[in-house]
């Protein structure tokens, strides 16, 4: 059997999140990984492309900053699978290089328009 993404994503949420994180960061990893991974949940990590992984990421174009989460959470759960020999070590964790640096917030939406993203000021 195949070692599916569900399965790299659940062993990351139980062997790391769930033990260096306080309850509330991994619940919501656990949320982001249940609401987002659908579509290639049960596909073969070690199999899936980068046009694949392009793919997937480019269908949440339209929350980017969620989207990036889920990026950096999936580079995370692959570098842990990786590290815990569940995939071979020449596998490329193309999470860390799809859409880096292009998944870009438009910004808080206020009355219908979109405000620009802008810095916090200091106090």
């Amino acid at each position: 059997m195949d070692y599916t993404v569900k399965q790299f994503c659940r062993d990351y949420l139980e062997g790391y999140v769930e033990v260096n994180r306080k309850t509330k960061g991994a619940v919501e990893v656990a949320r982001i990984f249940k609401a987002m991974l659908g579509p290639i949940a049960d596909m073969c990590a070690a199999t899936i492309t980068r046009a694949q992984a392009f793919d997937f990421l480019e269908s949440y174009r339209g929350t980017p900053m969620l989207a990036s989460r889920l990026r950096m959470k999936l580079g995370c759960a692959w570098h842990y699978a990786l590290d815990a020999g569940r995939l071979r070590e020449d596998t490329a964790n193309r999470w860390r290089e799809v859409l880096r640096g292009r998944l870009k917030s438009k910004g808080r939406k206020v009355e219908g328009k979109y405000t620009g993203t802008q810095k916090r000021s200091s106090r």
